[in-house]
């Protein structure tokens, strides 16, 4: 067990180590004793003190677990693991069993950056690419000149010789970067007349032909405190919240944008974790999805934070895996969503006062694209249609108006534009029957794309009523007329010539026939003009009975004339006649007969005139 390409660890309810192995020891830098007396928080970095005991119970409920993980070593190097965890008794006590597997060269190529910049002779930045014996095999004159060396001092030592304090031993300092790709530290430089000053200096990892090799950036602590000074007012400027969290949870960095939204003093939110303001993670969430984080995955989630007022802020957070200051972190970046979510419902109350509107307008609507497809319809113009709303979706316009062809239409379509026009229009219900329709109609450019809006009513009745009404009063006019004429003739023949020609005068046409009808139901002609003796016979045969006459002149029925209903006084159209009014006649209370009042439009040959 001591041996092995596995790091094997035991660890107590506590969290105290009991037992590591070799490999484990090499791999961490520790003696066994060293070991020993470490708790797993203070290797593991993935697990927090605060939640050890949530993890404990979890693994004594499950069994057997696996997760990726990330262990400091001796010296401060970071590198991943990936940890196959069993919960065992061995001597009659709990503990945990885990078997640890170093990923480092698996997540290498994850995590290296790319190093593109080309160094030269001529750069103006301080440059040391240094092999893996540690020696300098490449310096800037830029470090020259900040050591005091030359080039050519420089190229004869190693690492140690110009930053003494860099970790050792050298070979598990390279792996540790060949690892990780990146790192940024401080320690302090050592000038040739033998004065140090502080510097941080950052390390690359790159291949060169198959081999690697350490880019050194030393930059002092000068120029280190204005890069991060430039760095922070960079982010301070930006709008969206940006976190920089540290595997426990707990923010390490907020810039200002984080401190006005909820309302925090910086110093504050950096002795806070996440699950203080998040209010729909819980913290072993929130751990979750930095583990993910660092197993090299990009979130994007919804989620809402409290501010100190107790208020509650929307965001939505996109987080990742950063060197921070030279450790694994996550950066977090939080983007408001209270203005997009306000917006968002502000156009869906919209919509929906829109559609309310729309839905309860007593004419139809009816939107178009300007191949006459409907997009949009309201319920009244369905129910105009006898259609469903679903139905008239299917439908184009030529399928119910009936006004214009397919090609009329497209082309009026393509005319329209947003000054609007009306229009009368005849359309086609489901039942094949026809409506008369005002149609108001408009066409406005909306997001770049027309849209044809019809604004359609239904005048059906009215025009019926409208066309009722001057019938009447040109009935009204006539009697009228009648009236007043005979009522200044002497004998029955003046009133019934008098009655005829008047007939024929106010209606324009070219034959009159009045008949009497006695109270037995016997009718005679009185007088007549331009009729034939065919047509005569044929209005005979038309006169009422005795029996419905007397309900007629009571008002009680009305009495077919030919394919129309004549009733009580009203003049109606008849195939051959093309009015004809009945006039009842009564007398104390008694049915005396009636008189028949009929004309007939002109023909082309003219009929002799018969009194």
């Amino acid at each position: 067990m001591c041996n092995g390409h596995y790091l094997i660890e035991r660890i107590g309810p506590d969290g105290r180590y009991l037992y590591v192995n070799d490999a484990w020891c090499v791999r961490h830098g520790y003696s066994r004793e060293e070991a020993l007396a470490l708790r797993i928080w203070d290797v593991d970095k993935s697990t927090a003190e605060d939640e050890w005991h949530a993890k404990w119970t979890r693994r004594k409920e499950l069994g057997l677990a696996g997760e990726s993980v990330w262990h400091r070593t001796k010296d401060g190097e970071v590198f991943p693991a990936q940890v196959e965890v069993l919960h065992m008794n061995v001597e009659g006590q709990d503990c945990d069993f885990f078997l640890l597997r170093d990923i480092t060269e698996h997540e290498a190529p994850r995590s290296r950056p790319r190093f593109t910049r080309h160094v030269g002779n001529d750069t103006q930045d301080a440059v040391l690419c240094i092999d893996r014996n540690s020696r300098v095999v490449f310096v800037s004159d830029a470090v020259s000149s900040q050591l005091g060396y030359s080039r050519e001092e420089l190229l004869t030592f190693d690492i140690y010789d110009i930053y003494p304090e860099t970790p050792r031993p050298w070979e598990i300092h390279w792996r540790r970067l060949a690892g990780i790709g990146s790192l940024t530290y401080a320690t302090f430089g050592r000038r040739k007349d033998g004065t140090e000053f502080p510097v941080e200096v950052s390390v690359n990892y790159i291949e060169h032909n198959h081999q690697g090799y350490i880019l050194v950036f030393p930059h002092t602590v000068m120029e280190s405190e204005q890069a991060e000074r430039e760095h922070r007012q960079l982010v301070n400027e930006l709008r969206d919240g940006v976190f920089v969290i540290d595997s426990t949870g707990r923010f390490i960095m907020v810039n200002e944008c984080v401190v006005q939204a909820l309302g925090y003093p910086e110093h504050e939110l950096l002795s806070m974790k996440v699950h203080d303001i998040d209010i729909h993670l819980s913290a072993e969430e929130i751990r979750e999805l930095i583990r993910r984080n660092q197993r090299g995955e990009t979130l994007l989630f919804e989620t809402a934070h409290k501010t100190r007022d107790g208020s509650v802020l929307p965001v939505e957070i996109k987080s990742s895996t950063i060197f921070y200051r030279g450790e694994p972190a996550t950066l977090a970046v939080a983007r408001g969503l209270r203005e997009r979510k306000q917006a968002e419902q502000d156009l869906r109350d919209e919509i929906l006062r829109r559609r309310i509107l729309i839905n309860g307008s007593s004419d139809g609507i009816v939107v178009l694209d300007p191949q006459g497809r409907v997009r949009e319809v309201n319920r009244q113009f369905a129910h105009m249609l006898g259609y469903s709303t679903e139905e008239v979706m299917g439908l184009r316009i030529w399928d119910w108006d009936v006004t214009y062809g397919k090609e009329e239409l497209l082309n009026i379509l393509d005319a329209l534009d947003d000054k609007g026009d009306r229009c009368k229009s005849l359309f086609r219900t489901k039942d094949g029957s026809t409506i008369e329709v005002e149609t108001s109609a408009n066409a406005p450019v909306i997001g770049g794309e027309k849209h044809v809006f019809l604004v359609c009513r239904d005048v059906t009745q009215r025009n019926r009523m409208e066309r009722a009404i001057i019938e009447e009063k040109e009935r009204l006019s006539l009697l009228n007329t009648v009236a007043v004429t005979m009522s200044h003739c002497l004998t029955a023949s003046d009133v019934l010539r008098t009655g005829i020609r008047l007939a024929c005068k106010t209606t324009g046409h070219d034959g009159a026939i009045i008949r009497a009808i006695s109270p037995e139901g016997r009718s005679r002609t009185m007088a007549s003009a331009g009729l034939t003796q065919q047509e005569r016979a044929q209005l005979a045969k038309l006169m009422p009975r005795a029996e419905m006459l007397k309900r007629f002149t009571k008002g009680q029925a009305s009495i077919r004339f030919g394919e129309s209903e004549i009733a009580q006084g009203r003049s109606l159209s008849e195939p051959t006649f093309a009015n004809a009014l009945l006039v009842p006649l009564v007398g104390r209370g008694e049915t005396l007969g009636a008189l028949c009042l009929a004309t007939r439009k002109k023909r082309p040959s003219t009929v002799k005139q018969d009194v």
